[in-house]
């Protein structure tokens, strides 16, 4: 409950409730249309019993609401699903891993790279097109009946999945920043296409560690601006 009010919270004036005295401080209140609900069960002797929900903010009527215009009922899948989808993908926040992140920034860099990851290049099942016609394979194997479909695609901000490549490479629109990052990045945006040890057209290692550093800075506004703009994903 207190992550939830520390990111969906805002000052409210409490009323007063006398015409004298102090006026009452201002109170960090939940946002009013802040909806979550809670699934109580009750397990006896190892076996589910009991199912109960509790709403927590909001009213029972508007959490139904809300969720009927998806097909969707009270339920913790949601929410456990992404918590296992970020503990595979991020190896800071794994369980029993030797990769723990020491600070709050590296966290942050590599949540908001996997942001990106998530919703661009990695392709959901549960929003796969299906195909016009078949498209034979080249082997042995059936015909291709499923067009693979990212977040992104569905939303309408690209045409493609994109790979990882594509991710590193592409253009981010410049932003007020330091002086000392924006050194960084001019750095890690140049590709060397002779010597330094790479092959034409790679990126030197010192390129790759700027590149991956400036880029988890980045996502978020990569992400925040994609609103009402097609990537193509192909910008150099």
């Amino acid at each position: 409950m207190t992550a939830l009010l520390t990111h969906y919270g805002c000052w409210m004036q409490p009323p007063r409730r006398q015409d004298k005295g102090p006026a009452p401080k201002p109170r960090w209140m939940p946002l009013p249309q802040l909806r979550s609900a809670q699934v109580v069960k009750t397990v006896r002797r190892r076996r589910l019993v009991d199912v109960q929900h509790r709403v927590v903010f909001g009213t029972l009527e508007a959490v139904q609401q809300v969720l009927a215009a998806c097909g969707w009922q009270i339920n913790t899948a949601f929410v456990e699903r992404l918590n296992l989808s970020l503990r595979q993908h991020v190896a800071a926040i794994g369980r029993r891993v030797s990769t723990l992140c020491k600070g709050e920034d590296g966290l942050g860099q590599q949540l908001a790279l996997y942001h990106v990851y998530y919703n661009f290049v990695l392709p959901h099942t549960s929003i796969r097109q299906p195909m016009p016609q078949p498209v034979p394979t080249h082997g042995t194997g059936s015909a291709t009946q499923w067009r693979p479909c990212t977040p992104a695609m569905a939303a309408g901000l690209t045409d493609h999945v994109w790979t990882l490549r594509e991710v590193r490479l592409y253009r981010v629109p410049p932003w007020p920043q330091p002086f000392a990052l924006m050194t960084v990045a001019r750095q890690a945006s140049c590709i060397y296409p002779h010597g330094g040890g790479t092959r034409p057209g790679q990126v030197s290692v010192l390129s790759r560690g700027c590149l991956a550093l400036s880029w988890a800075d980045c996502c978020c506004r990569f992400a925040t601006s994609a609103r009402g703009t097609t990537f193509t994903g192909r910008s150099r």
